[in-house]
């Protein structure tokens, strides 16, 4: 084989390595969960978002939940996420955290739900390792609000007056 055409091949093996070696090494953050009413604060980098930032290029918008359906839309959520190809973490009354693995390098970004009493829905979604997920947490983010509140028009409503 021709030097020209083995030196990108050879690059190519390389970072392929390297991305998949990244991925190996990347650990659940001890950040995460629920503090004070928050989920963790969003990194520098371009590789999160979340509802509870005054970051406009991190900010995403929260999501209305009926009064009195904080559990249906933890499960919701939680059955949202399963669909979308994640892997249940930790579930709690209020909260759920998912991990969401990339085919190629196997990197791992954590999505975080938590919908406090009375309040709307907030989430958390970020990369593990790396700097830009050329935005992959944001796409999916989306994806993620549509199905949700797609989930939640198919409620029944409360007929029950008041009573």
């Amino acid at each position: 084989m021709p030097l020209f055409l083995k030196i990108p091949l050879i690059l190519a093996v390389l970072f392929v390595a390297a991305g998949y070696a990244l991925s190996l090494f990347s650990r659940r953050p001890d950040s995460l969960g629920v503090t004070d009413g928050k989920l963790a604060a969003v990194p520098a980098s371009p590789n999160c978002v979340s509802t509870q930032t005054d970051s406009v290029a991190h900010q995403m918008e929260s999501i209305a939940v009926p009064a009195g359906s904080q559990a249906d839309a933890v499960t919701m959520a939680e059955s949202v996420l399963r669909k979308m190809g994640g892997s249940i973490a930790n579930i709690q009354a209020n909260y759920v955290h998912a991990e969401f693995t990339s085919m190629i390098f196997r990197y791992v970004d954590d999505v975080e739900i938590y919908v406090p009493a009375g309040g709307p829905l907030h989430f958390r979604s970020a990369s593990r390792a790396g700097h830009s997920d050329l935005g992959v947490n944001r796409r999916r983010m989306e994806e993620f609000t549509r199905r949700f509140q797609n989930s939640l028009a198919a409620l029944p409503e409360d007929d029950s007056g008041g009573e």
